[in-house]
């Protein structure tokens, strides 16, 4: 995106992360990419996805992104902000319920393995110099991409911790450019906690192509819509 983003692309990104995790959700528990690919395509393949509440709810992951969202919407600052995202996520978690809400994370953190898997992450894309091209596994679908995510993951899962979900959202962003189907390709159908990985991805992804070549059933009826874009122009007028 050459030019500044508007507020159709905050909308977007908003939007298309709770797209992200809705769809993601459906899978988080699957742990085969190619199965899960098969699933899809029984479905009439993303494009006929519709995502509405019965069949495709929002996870935790959306709940919560909208408690700090909404929270940054108010406009307030310091410790008053902290406060008022302290209040929403309590409200949050009354909104759980049939949503798999992840434990809360007692492990210590071993930083350097956490560098180490990071900096090898930018060796095996070519990025270390901060320049690229992209270098890509051959071949690299469904099943290779399981592997991969595993590789790059805290626990084994990959995308269920805050070390590696970035890491995969930021290699699907790679890999699939504007393409908004191989975005979820390899992002929503993999055999890692997908739907942690798609809200990050989907996000971004949104706020850099807005919802441009999206099919319209993947997010016309998506629950939380309009909390969602609301809470997207709030920002937009807070960053302007």
């Amino acid at each position: 995106m050459d030019s500044p983003a508007t507020v159709e692309h905050y909308k977007a990104g908003m939007l298309l992360s709770g797209v992200g995790d809705a769809i993601g959700f459906r899978w988080e528990f699957d742990y085969s990419g190619p199965a899960i690919h098969e699933a899809v395509k029984k479905l009439g393949g993303l494009k006929n996805i519709t995502v509405e509440l019965h069949d495709w709810p929002v996870s935790d992951d959306t709940v919560l992104h909208l408690a700090t969202a909404e929270a940054l919407a108010t406009g307030k600052e310091g410790e008053e902000l902290l406060q008022e995202v302290a209040l929403r996520y309590v409200e949050g978690m009354k909104d759980m319920k049939g949503r798999a809400p992840g434990g809360c994370t007692t492990a210590e953190w071993n930083d350097q393995r956490q560098l180490h898997t990071s900096l090898r992450y930018l060796e095996l894309r070519g990025l270390s110099s901060g320049t690229g091209p992209v270098v890509w596994p051959d071949p690299y679908g469904p099943a290779e991409r399981d592997e991969a995510y595993k590789s790059f993951s805290w626990s084994g899962w990959g995308g269920s911790s805050g070390h590696d979900a970035p890491m995969i959202a930021l290699d699907a962003l790679l890999g699939a450019g504007s393409n908004w189907e191989e975005l979820m390709n390899r992002v929503a159908f993999h055999g890692g906690d997908s739907d942690s990985t798609a809200v990050i991805a989907c996000c971004c992804w949104g706020l850099l192509y807005g919802t441009e070549g999206v099919p319209p059933g993947n997010y016309n009826y998506l629950e939380y819509r309009d909390r969602l874009e609301n809470s997207a122009v709030r920002l937009f007028e807070l960053s302007h």
